[in-house]
C-alpha cells in the first residue's frame, strides 16, 4: 500500500482495545505489593534492584505489611514509580541490573495496540502485521502512545478503570 494512502488513527476512531489494555494493566497491579527501585553496590557495578517497603524487626517482632496500589493512587504513580519486581540485565559498563517499570511494559502494550488500530483503519489484515513495515509511522504512533498514557496521569487507579474507549480530543 502507498504511504500517502495511509491514515493515521484520529479520535473518532474506536479505541476500546487500547484502553482495554491500560484496564487490564491496572486490574492486574490494583492490591498488588508496590515495588520501587534501590540502588544496590555490587563489586564495580551498581544496580537497581526490586524492594519494597516491607519490613520485619527481628528485636520486637514487628512486621510491617507492604504497601500495595490501590485505587485511589494516580496512574502517574503506577507507570512513574512502579516496578514489576523484574530484574533486566543493561550490559552496560558499570551498570549491572535494573528493575523492569510498570511503564515500560505498559508503554510496549498500548503502542502494539495503536499498531493494531492503525493496521485495522487501514484494512490491513493483522496477519500481516509482522510483515509491514512501521518505521516511517513509528514517531507519530509512538507520540499517541505517550498522549494516551499522560492523559491519565492524574487520574485515580478507580477513575482509569471507568475510561470509556474513547481518545480525548
Amino acid at each position: 500500500m502507498d504511504i500517502a494512502v495511509m491514515r493515521m488513527p484520529t479520535p473518532d476512531d474506536n479505541w476500546s482495545k487500547v484502553y482495554e489494555v491500560i484496564h487490564e494493566t491496572v486490574n492486574d497491579w490494583i492490591g498488588e505489593t508496590k515495588i520501587s527501585a534501590e540502588p544496590v553496590r555490587r563489586g564495580g557495578d551498581v544496580s537497581l534492584m526490586p524492594t519494597s517497603d516491607e519490613m520485619y524487626d527481628p528485636e520486637t517482632g514487628d512486621y510491617v505489611e507492604p504497601s500495595t496500589w490501590d485505587e485511589n493512587d494516580t496512574f502517574g504513580e503506577l507507570i512513574v514509580d512502579g516496578y514489576t519486581g523484574n530484574t533486566i540485565a543493561t550490559y552496560t559498563s558499570g551498570m549491572g541490573f535494573r528493575s523492569e517499570g510498570i511503564r515500560e511494559v505498559l508503554q510496549d502494550k498500548v503502542q502494539d495496540s495503536i499498531e493494531n488500530l492503525f493496521l485495522e483503519i487501514n484494512s490491513i489484515d493483522s496477519s500481516r502485521a509482522v510483515d509491514f513495515d512501521f518505521e516511517p509511522y513509528l514517531d507519530d504512533l509512538y507520540e499517541m502512545t505517550v498522549d494516551v498514557l499522560y492523559e491519565l496521569t492524574d487520574l485515580t487507579l478507580k477513575s482509569v478503570l471507568s475510561t470509556s474507549g474513547r481518545k480525548v480530543k
